[in-house]
């Protein structure tokens, strides 16, 4: 008997995904995402949500490695503590971190192997929209003695690996760049 799962092929899994489902959950997530990121009680129970569903997610060597960071970000962003990133930047976050909470995801978490790949993708597309809103509050940081985010992949690999899905990633946040400031 043969005990090895069956092969299974990302990359078409992800391509057959609806963009128009990826337009239609970040329009419909981003004004929740605004309330989220005007009103601090909103905020604190947005971040224990997504530190429960963390709990039980693999993220090791994924871009979802990078929530934590993401999640002081906001966090700060919205105590008003950082004040330097960018008002899309930071919506585009909040929006990725809706979907990765998210029961509706494009691709059910509950499939073995697949589940979080969707949850992968909009998250490392995100980073790829607000890398130097990333770097800036990183830096902010450890500047000001903040928490150290020592465990989060090499930032290029998660870029490459979100390029190889731009199609769907571009859908997800409508093809937009963060404004300049």
């Amino acid at each position: 008997m043969n005990n090895q799962q069956p092969s299974i092929d990302i990359a078409a899994i992800i391509n057959a995904i609806d963009d128009n489902k990826a337009v239609e959950f970040y329009e419909k997530n981003s004004s929740q995402a605004k309330d989220i990121l005007k009103d601090e009680a909103k905020m604190e129970e947005f971040m224990e949500n997504l530190k429960s569903t963390l709990k039980n997610v693999p993220t090791k060597d994924t871009a979802l490695s990078y929530i934590p960071l993401m999640m002081s970000l906001v966090r700060n962003y919205v105590k008003k503590e950082y004040t330097k990133a960018n008002k899309d930047s930071m919506s585009h976050i909040v929006v990725a971190l809706l979907y990765f909470v998210s029961e509706l995801d494009l691709i059910p978490d509950t499939i073995p192997n697949v589940g979080f790949s969707d949850d992968i993708l909009v998250i490392a597309g995100c980073l790829n929209l607000v890398k130097k809103d990333i770097e800036d509050y990183r830096a902010w940081l450890k500047d000001n003695g903040g928490e150290e985010f020592n465990y989060i992949p090499d930032y290029d690999n998660i870029a490459d690996a979100a390029k190889d899905y731009s199609k769907f990633t571009d859908a997800f946040f409508k093809g937009k760049k963060p404004a300049k400031k």
